[in-house]
């Protein structure tokens, strides 16, 4: 719908239908649909995978294709809004991920409900968010929670990046002294040299 908006493609019009004497207001009026028709047809099927465009390419008028293509995927039915909630509530912070990228990522799944009537609260997204966080975030979790009533989004995402970059260099700190433990722990040691006893048997090699 938005690529069909930004070409100024009415997809709603009627279908005109050419009579056997038409004038000349009538022809252009049928050209002008055919010519739009047809982009805003394409324009859908070039969202599509290859299979899809073969179901519903069969539709001669771009309302009856957007509407065959709404009917598919709808994204207000109810099992779709359930899946959205299960997907908010369950999703959880892998240790790699940047902070950034994960509260993007739990803002537009939030944005997602939203657009199905299901609004989440700022309050309600913040719990979500500290919750979603690994076990050794631990403790950053547990000082933000005292935070709540004052905290916002804004200052919970600079809160979390900036104690992310504080145990990236903590980590930093802790495999390099783990490395010099390592690297001193294997000093070569050259053993001392005994003189053997010379009984008159052998004599020394020079």
């Amino acid at each position: 719908m938005l690529a069909l908006t930004l070409e100024r493609l009415m997809i709603n019009k009627s279908f005109s239908i050419l009579g056997d004497k038409p004038t000349n207001e009538e022809r252009r009026t049928y050209e002008a649909f055919e010519t739009d028709n047809l982009m805003a047809k394409t324009i859908m099927s070039a969202f599509m995978k290859d299979d899809l465009i073969k179901v519903f390419e069969d539709s001669s008028i771009a309302k009856e294709m957007f509407d065959f293509i709404s009917s598919k995927y709808n994204t207000t039915t109810t099992m779709h809004i359930q899946l959205l909630l299960e997907q908010y509530n369950s999703y959880k912070m892998n240790e790699p991920a940047k902070m950034v990228d994960h509260v993007i990522k739990m803002l537009v799944m939030a944005k997602d409900l939203a657009v199905v009537g299901n609004v989440i609260s700022d309050n309600m997204l913040i719990s979500t968010i500290l919750n979603s966080l690994p076990h050794s975030w631990e403790m950053a979790v547990t000082t933000l929670s005292l935070q709540f009533n004052t905290l916002t989004l804004e200052k919970l995402l600079l809160q979390l990046a900036i104690q992310q970059e504080h145990l990236a260099k903590r980590k930093d700190v802790e495999l390099m002294t783990v490395h010099d433990k390592f690297a001193s722990s294997h000093i070569l040691v050259i053993p001392k040299q005994f003189k053997k006893k010379n009984d008159g048997k052998f004599k020394d090699n020079l």
